[in-house]
Parts: structure tokens; C-alpha cells; sequence
């Protein structure tokens, strides 16, 4: 038993395990510093899910939508694949029909979506969102247009769903007699009068004050599901001569 040449054995082993530790370090600090510069790396942006086919109705409103991931500093556009428009490249738009615009981007959701409002049969095709990478990336969405008319009670600005003048088309009358027209109006809530019927005379209002002679009233009684409104001239006179509408 040789107590220094054990010492000098303990020493080698205790540096053998301090060279080891080292190197594990060393070996962990390297593989760490690889994933975080691989976290680093830009993979480039990718596209989410969203349908390839949309259907809408004349009339309707429509989205289609862009989900765009990674997207960085890119930008991202619209096109009109019929005509290869451009028609939006991130907040601007670049078409002067009025029914097209944008979502405003949603950064924090990846999403740009395209809107086109009261969409018509010529709307339909391939729409492309295109991210401007190199080369760039593509998206198309297939838009189909099918014959179904939005309801009149979403579609009309007016209170009403339809107006029309009861009785036959033409009417020839003495001069001096009285004539009345009727116009019948279905509104949109029961009860409400929330609008006013017009009458017109060859497209221009008829306004009772502007009549030199007088003689010109109209009566509007509001029903629960309808309003009928009745014009009468009274005396009539070649003046009177004309197309009357009702709106």
C-alpha cells in the first residue's frame, strides 16, 4: 500500500471528472445556442386553413378570407384572377367600385379578408391572396354566384317591401271630374310608420303646394301589414295629363 501513489490516483480522477463536467457544459451550451439560433431562423409565412369554395346569393354580402402566419414585413393582396386586377395590397385599395374593400388587417389573428357587398353574377371566379415572398406564395378561393334574390326586407333602403297603384294601367277621365288613385304598400314592421308614401308625376314628387289650381289631396291610412295611400285630383284638367307613381 503506497498512500502517494493513491493520492496521485484520487488527483487524476477528480480532473478526469472536473474534464467531463466541463465537456458536458460545453456540449449543453453549444445545443442550446443551436435551438435558439433554429428559433431565429424565419421560416417563411404560411397560409391557414379557410374554405376553397364560397357560395353567395345576388344580392348578399360576401367574405373571403386570408389567414396568413409568419407574415413578417410582407404584404399581402388581393387579385381578381378574370381580369388579373389588383384589387387590394394590405390597407389600400385599388379599385374604384365601391362594393369592393377590406377587413382592416388583423395582425394578432394573421387574417386579411376580402369584402364584396351586393355581390352580382359577374363577381364570380377565382379570387388570389398573394403573399409577397420569393417567389410568391398563392392562395385562390373559387367564388360561385347562385340565383337565390336576397329578401326585399333586407335588400331596400325604404321602409317598404313593394308599392304598386291598384287599377288598370291607363284611365281616360272627363275634364273636371275627380280622380282618385290608390297605392298599396306592404312595410316592413307590422305598425310601424316608419316611412311616408311619395307620389309622383312623370318621375317628379308631387307636392300639393306647387298645384296653382288647388285641388290636390293625398290620404295615407297605415294598416298592420300594409299602407294604402290615396291621391285625388279634383276638377282634373289637361295639366293633369301624365304618369303617376307611387314610392
Amino acid at each position: 500500500y503506497n498512500p502517494k501513489s493513491r493520492a496521485k490516483m484520487m488527483r487524476k480522477l477528480i480532473v478526469l471528472l472536473l474534464l467531463l463536467h466541463s465537456t458536458t457544459e460545453i456540449v449543453a451550451a453549444v445545443t442550446r445556442g443551436f435551438h435558439e439560433e433554429t428559433n431565429l431562423v424565419d421560416l417563411g409565412p404560411t397560409f391557414g386553413e379557410v374554405p376553397r369554395e364560397i357560395e353567395a346569393a345576388v344580392g348578399h354580402t360576401v367574405i373571403l378570407s386570408c389567414i396568413v402566419h409568419n407574415i413578417g414585413d410582407r404584404y399581402v393582396s388581393w387579385i381578381r384572377r378574370s381580369d388579373h386586377h389588383v384589387l387590394t395590397v394590405n390597407d389600400f385599395v385599388f379599385t374604384t367600385d365601391q362594393r369592393i374593400t377590406k377587413q382592416e388587417p388583423s395582425p394578432a389573428k394573421n387574417v386579411w379578408n376580402l369584402v364584396i357587398s351586393n355581390v352580382r353574377k359577374s363577381d364570380g371566379g377565382e379570387y388570389e391572396c398573394q403573399v409577397s415572398t420569393e417567389p410568391d406564395i398563392k392562395n385562390r378561393i373559387t367564388l360561385k354566384i347562385i340565383d337565390i334574390p336576397v329578401p326585399e326586407v333586407e335588400q331596400a333602403d325604404t321602409p317598404f317591401v313593394t308599392t304598386q297603384i291598384e287599377g288598370p294601367r291607363e284611365e281616360v277621365v272627363k275634364m273636371g271630374s275627380v280622380v282618385t288613385f290608390h297605392c298599396s304598400a306592404v312595410h316592413r314592421v307590422n305598425g310601424s310608420e316608419g316611412g311616408r308614401v311619395m307620389w309622383l308625376k312623370d318621375g317628379r314628387p308631387i307636392e300639393k303646394h306647387e298645384n296653382p289650381r288647388g285641388g290636390v289631396s293625398v290620404y295615407t291610412e297605415w294598416k298592420p301589414h300594409n299602407v294604402v295611400s290615396r291621391l285625388t285630383l279634383i276638377a282634373s284638367a289637361p295639366e293633369d295629363n301624365g304618369a303617376y307613381s307611387c314610392s
